[in-house]
């Protein structure tokens, strides 16, 4: 998936997601260093396996002790 670096906003990049630019997001200008505006760049979206297992433990974990305080 490609988009264009519509505009920086102090903190923030504005990105202009192709092939219609219709769809705008922002993200920490930080990310983008050295990219300026008009550059067109790549987005990768991965899933992180290990990330969303620990999420789900921890999810799992809270629920669990609301339900045992509950029953108290």
């Amino acid at each position: 998936m490609k988009a264009i670096v519509d505009r920086i906003e102090g903190d923030l990049a504005v990105l202009l997601l192709e092939p219609d630019e219709k769809i705008q997001f922002a993200v920490p200008s930080f990310i983008l260093q050295g990219l300026k505006e008009g550059d067109i760049v790549d987005i990768v979206v991965t899933r992180d396996e290990t990330a969303t297992q620990d999420a789900r433990a921890m999810s799992s974990d809270l629920i669990r002790k609301l339900r045992d305080e509950k029953q108290v």
